[in-house]
């Protein structure tokens, strides 16, 4: 033990970095996901390569995939290694991950958003706080990629590269920064945490530079808080943000902005002009943008309209 963190202090990791890889990090997403060897004899689940000190191992991976994470002091200061076990295939020599502390949090922070996906909903990580404990300026960064991933905009197959090419130096503090803020909020929204998420987005819009709804983010920030709003049931206040955002550049046939509208016209008792807005997105889209809402939003409407020529297609 007192090798291992004699060799650990070698390295020169910063305070934050040097308890997470000792497991002084108390989190329910690190308990879950690494195992680490700060305090017994225990070693990985295989012989680390020459010349590195295993700094985790995967705790809650898949069976046929175990990833190993090392680091080695080189010139120049630390390199982080992993070795990745898949069944069936040759043991991994392993491969160079990154030579920046940033660039091995992005990698950490990046498999716990993964991971994150089939954890139950009511389960909070609070990935944004875990983000600042461990020093993590970058996780705006991370979402923006993350995000990007999932719209086919970027692909997840390039995490390797962006990992191995990250910065050593820290951005500015961009913490109650708007773009930082509606990160927040976005994070706290997958969670269904609206109350929290609506927290951040109204910070984001108060720490917008005038003119507000001028700025990129506006749309982004005021459709943000109206899906919140909903999803807290405070009907006036989900109109009135919609209204905000389309006065903002939303568009007027937007999908989202008809539903939330519709929807909350509808729960103030505006049934015929709340059919006006929902009306016009099952013709054109069918059930499935009702799909995830209460069928009420669908029915109420849709058995006064009149049905085209040989009937409604398949899946309207």
């Amino acid at each position: 033990m007192a090798e291992r963190r004699r060799t650990l202090d070698a390295l020169g990791l910063s305070p934050p970095l040097l308890a997470f890889v000792t497991g002084q990090v108390p989190h329910p997403a690190v308990a879950r996901e690494y195992r680490f060897f700060p305090d017994d004899p225990s070693r990985p689940s295989r012989v680390p390569p020459a010349g590195l000190v295993p700094l985790w191992e995967d705790a809650d991976g898949p069976p046929h995939f175990h990833e190993t994470v090392y680091a080695r002091l080189v010139p120049g200061g630390p390199e982080f290694w992993s070795t990745i076990d898949e069944a069936g295939a040759d043991p991994d020599p392993g491969r160079l991950l990154t030579r920046t502390e940033p660039g091995l949090l992005f990698w950490v922070f990046h498999h716990l958003l993964q991971r994150q996906l089939g954890v139950p909903a009511g389960t909070d990580w609070d990935l944004p706080g875990l983000a600042g404990r461990l020093g993590f300026r970058h996780f705006p960064d991370l979402m923006a990629y993350w995000r990007a991933c999932a719209a086919g905009l970027d692909t997840d197959d390039r995490v390797w590269d962006v990992v191995r090419g990250f910065p050593d130096t820290l951005p500015p503090d961009r913490a109650g920064q708007p773009e930082w803020l509606v990160e927040l909020g976005e994070a706290f929204l997958d969670r269904r945490k609206y109350a929290d998420a609506r927290a951040e987005f109204r910070a984001a819009w108060d720490a917008l530079p005038g003119p507000k709804g001028a700025h990129p983010l506006a749309v982004r920030i005021l459709a943000a808080t109206a899906d919140c709003e909903f999803r807290l049931g405070n009907w006036e206040a989900c109109r009135d943000a919609v209204r905000d955002a389309v006065r903002c550049g939303l568009p007027l046939d937007d999908v989202f902005a008809r539903l939330r509208l519709g929807q909350s016209l509808y729960e103030l008792g505006h049934e015929a002009e709340a059919a006006n807005w929902l009306a016009p997105v099952y013709v054109a889209h069918g059930r499935r943008p009702f799909a995830a809402d209460d069928p009420k939003y669908l029915e109420f409407f849709r058995s006064g309209l009149r049905s085209p020529e040989g009937g409604w297609p398949e899946g309207w």
